[in-house]
């Protein structure tokens, strides 16, 4: 009877603890050099689904090339993250819309670009959230000729309000 109630009360135990554990802030503000923006851009994040172990992302910016001449971007996308406590895998789909050509069309045509990414993500419930991940940009267009990128990512987010009870 005994190592029975020692399972039970381990189980327990773990269970208790796993839900616990603080889950990362919903919303982070970032800085992202190179990435799906091509040159800088800020970002604004919000989690839609958080779960112990992993949580669903969206995120919204704007962004400029510097290449040539400044071009304006709106990046934007999904991501999904697995991991414990700050240190997250991260992969999911992005995407940018501008008036950048790449060298594929004139500067004056607007261009969508997807690009699949996967990286890593330090994403706390409050402070410092950094990202490094790498990407193919992908043409909407005839003929899409794939271009690899990477992209750092530096923020921070503050901890979530509680809710009101009332």
């Amino acid at each position: 009877m005994r190592p029975l109630a020692s399972a039970i009360a381990a189980l327990f135990t773990s269970v208790t603890l796993t839900f616990a554990q603080e889950l990362p802030a919903k919303r982070s503000f970032s800085f992202e050099v190179a990435g799906v923006s091509r040159t800088v851009s800020v970002h604004w994040e919000r989690i839609l689904a958080r779960h112990p172990g992993y949580f669903v992302c969206a995120r919204l910016g704007f962004g400029l090339s510097l290449e040539l001449s400044p071009e304006p971007s709106i990046p934007h996308g999904v991501t999904f993250n697995f991991g414990k406590k700050k240190s997250f895998f991260e992969t999911g789909l992005l995407a940018s819309l501008g008036p950048t050509s790449f060298g594929y069309a004139d500067a004056s045509s607007v261009m969508y670009f997807f690009a699949p990414m996967v990286g890593y993500r330090r994403h706390p419930a409050r402070g410092f959230v950094f990202k490094i991940y790498f990407t193919t940009f992908i043409p909407v267009q005839k003929n899409p000729e794939v271009i690899p990128s990477a992209g750092i990512s530096f923020g921070f987010t503050r901890k979530d309000k509680s809710p009101k009870t009332p």
